[in-house]
């Protein structure tokens, strides 16, 4: 799990450093020089708790959101049917 959480250091390195032309391209030679530490699994696994423990509330915001907007989209919806069908006038 530390490196799969390392690799998002990894693709914003990538994104902050990424030469653009015609589309964008990370320097691989950048990309070589690149240094991914791997400390004693000891440290990885107190690294990965604290990201799980500190992304949590970010997931819950994230999922609240989201059925935030469906809620909305729903809503929409039925205002749009409403108004198409004639129950609520439009001023």
């Amino acid at each position: 799990m530390f490196i799969f959480y390392y690799m998002y250091v990894l693709g914003r390195f990538c994104k902050d450093t990424a030469n653009t032309t015609t589309f964008q391209y990370a320097d691989m030679t950048q990309v070589k020089n690149f240094i991914v530490p791997l400390p004693p699994i000891e440290e990885q696994q107190d690294i990965v708790k604290y990201l799980e423990y500190n992304t949590r509330g970010i997931d819950t915001a994230i999922t609240q959101q989201k059925k935030l907007i469906e809620l909305l989209r729903e809503r929409k919806n039925i205002i749009i049917n409403e108004t198409v069908t004639g129950k609520v006038k439009v001023i």
